[in-house]
Order: C-alpha cells, then structure tokens, then sequence
C-alpha cells in the first residue's frame, strides 16, 4: 500500500449556483474513475478506475488499496456498518477489505464482474457473475448461495431495507430471493405475481 498527501484547497463555484464548495482533493489516477462509493460511517471515499486502481481517500489523504493492473474495476460499495469495502471488474474477482487489509479475494469464472451490492441490514454481499447470482457472508468468510438466472445476465441488484429479501432483474422478469440470514441459509426464488 502507498499513500500519497495532497493538500490542496480552492474555493470552487458552479456555473448554475452561487454556492461555493471547498475543493478538498485534487489527484490523477491511471485512467478515468468509473465508480466511487462513500462509507455510511465516517467521511472515507472510495474510488476505482479503468486501469484496476482501488483508493481511499481517509482524513485528506489518498491512500491505495490497490495499485493499477491493466484491468478495470467497475464497481465499489461499503457495507452498512463501514467495517468492509467490496469491489468488483473485468477480472472476474471480488475483492473485499478491513481496515485497510485485503480479506477475501474470491475468483470466480472468466466474467466481468459489474454489480453488487451490500445488505443493509448485515454482512451479506451479493453480486453479479454471468448468469448468475452469489451472496458472500463476510462473517464467515464463504459464499453462502449461487443462484442462477437463466435468461440472462442479471441487469439489476438489490437488497430489500429490512435485509431480508434480495431482488435480481434482468430478461423479462425480475426474482426476489428470499433469505433467512442466521444459523442457517436458505435462498428460495420466486417471481412476482
């Protein structure tokens, strides 16, 4: 991991409004950033880019996760309590980290990896490869279900508020999964009527 500091701070308006906003970074990455997620606690950003980069910036310092690897990262998101941070890309893989660390770094077939999404209720991550659909539980450090979805790719992911339902959409229909997360896993899809 190397971090880099820039401190740098201009008043900055915008062409529609008078509000003025205090520019808090300023920093170039290999590539253009193609996602960028907030932690719910704290004010961390996380951002990722075209070229595989995975940064941090924490207390207005730029730290990398992550340096580029010829592949892009596509998508980047925090659990609800901040405590992980998930990303995913042309790789294939899903990787998550604590504090900093990598934890988990699950490969998975040869497919672009370009949704998912944390259950806001716990540590549940699910995400999007092929035609299908996994959930990874970090307190367990294991993919707890793999659902396909035989259609199509999955187009859309979402977990429901209360956590307990798991919605994917995609060709022609959208399936909710429904999910008891305790002691015991159990996944079962159905569509909407």
């Amino acid at each position: 991991m190397s971090n880099a500091h820039f401190p740098i701070k201009k008043i900055m308006t915008t062409s529609t409004t008078n509000k003025e906003f205090e520019q808090e970074l300023i920093s170039t990455l290999s590539d253009y950033v193609t996602a960028v997620a907030w932690s719910p606690i704290g004010s961390t950003l996380a951002a990722v880019s075209a070229a595989g980069e995975v940064v941090l910036w924490q207390n207005k310092e730029l730290f990398f996760l992550q340096n580029a690897t010829g592949e892009s990262v596509d998508c980047v998101s925090f659990s609800h309590d901040g405590n992980f941070l998930a990303v995913g890309g042309q790789d294939g893989r899903v990787k998550i980290w604590q504090d900093r660390e990598l934890i988990a770094n699950l490969k998975n077939a040869t497919a672009w990896i370009d949704k998912l999404v944390w259950n806001p209720q716990g540590n549940q991550l699910a995400f999007c490869i092929k035609t299908y659909v996994q959930i990874w539980d970090a307190d367990r450090n294991q993919v707890i279900a793999t659902v396909n979805f035989e259609d199509s790719s999955p187009l859309g992911l979402d977990w429901s508020g209360d956590g307990k339902h798991l919605a994917v959409g995609g060709n022609k229909g959208v399936k909710f999964g429904i999910a008891s997360i305790g002691m015991r896993n159990h996944i079962s899809w159905k569509c909407p009527q």
